[in-house]
């Protein structure tokens, strides 16, 4: 379970800076048109900022944005925008900062608890994160990625039964999303739930059939399940998407041993 929760972790940081942007963007835009009768352009300044952090420019969004904040124009956006700069450059404690001055100005807005709460998930600060998430969800009890990673810090805690509630949650708000079937179907394998964890795989599968982990899981699930058929075709429809995975060669080698030894009884 460690090193499946470690590579979760790491794949959630490897696609977030995407995912970042778009809601600081977000965030920054209304905090920008907050009060007005009709929203106001953006100013020259946030999209000289926004353009640099899709392209990657982390050192000219930090400079834009503390430009902005010397100034005393859109403060909020601009310590916003600059934490997401911060976080990418793995400075969480400056994010982290930001988003306090943030708060102070916006203490209701449910994605600054969250993004607060992202900087101590990647610091393995489970505790404080899951109480950022938990605020961020007592403003907007719709939010899922809150939800997630809410989800994955109770695992950190190893609290898997908090975790599975949190997973069952975001399936609820949002069914089409195969990794929160596919995080909770690993936990029910922990808790040697096999059923209800095939199932799991089995929906993340028919919401994405490309990804190879869903297989390779189920497979294991059925091969600890004792059904020895179904897990030798996951593995083999795992090798048939990649051909390089050693473990589930070692698997259906495994598996095909233990079936010719099966046959040559009945001889």
């Amino acid at each position: 379970m460690k090193k499946i929760f470690a590579t979760i972790i790491l794949a959630l940081f490897v696609f977030a800076p995407l995912a970042v942007t778009e809601a600081a963007q977000e965030v920054a835009a209304k905090k920008t048109t907050r009060g007005m009768a009709k929203p106001a352009p953006s100013p020259a300044w946030m999209d000289k900022a926004v353009r640099a952090l899709v392209h990657g420019q982390y050192d000219a969004v930090i400079a834009y944005c503390s430009d902005a904040i010397k100034s005393g124009h859109n403060v909020g956006s601009a310590h916003v925008l600059r934490s997401v700069a911060y976080s990418n450059t793995y400075k969480f404690d400056l994010a982290r900062a930001d988003l306090n001055e943030a708060i102070k100005l916006d203490p209701q807005d449910a994605m600054l608890y969250a993004g607060r709460g992202d900087t101590y998930f990647a610091q393995r600060e489970w505790k404080k994160a899951i109480a950022d998430y938990s605020k961020a969800i007592d403003f907007k009890n719709d939010f899922v990625s809150a939800y997630m990673t809410r989800g994955l810090s109770f695992e950190g805690l190893r609290d898997y039964n908090a975790a599975i509630s949190d997973y069952t949650q975001v399936i609820s708000l949002q069914p089409s999303y195969d990794f929160a079937y596919y995080t909770r179907g690993l936990l029910y394998a922990d808790q040697k739930n096999y059923n209800d964890a095939i199932n799991d795989f089995t929906k993340a599968i028919g919401i994405k059939p490309e990804n190879v982990d869903y297989y390779y899981h189920r497979g294991l699930a059925y091969m600890d399940q004792g059904s020895d058929f179904e897990a030798l075709e996951d593995f083999n429809k795992t090798l048939e998407l990649d051909p390089k995975n050693r473990h589930a060669a070692e698997m259906r080698d495994k598996l095909s041993g233990k079936t010719v030894i099966a046959a040559k009884k009945l001889v």
